[in-house]
């Protein structure tokens, strides 16, 4: 599971949506405000595409 790998490299994942919105298939809601650095939102993503690989 993404959000279990994520945590394993210190990152809290996402909210799983595939219960609540089936016709989204697998996906996630991340959020982010104001506060959030680009250098996390960048770190988050090269995870992201490192695990999904």
């Amino acid at each position: 599971e993404v959000n279990r790998e994520l945590v394993g490299r210190g990152i809290f994942g996402g909210k799983d949506l595939s219960g609540e919105f089936k016709e989204l298939g697998n996906s996630a809601l991340y959020c982010v405000t104001e506060l959030t650095r680009k250098s996390d939102i960048d770190k988050l993503a090269n995870e992201l595409k490192d695990i999904l690989r």
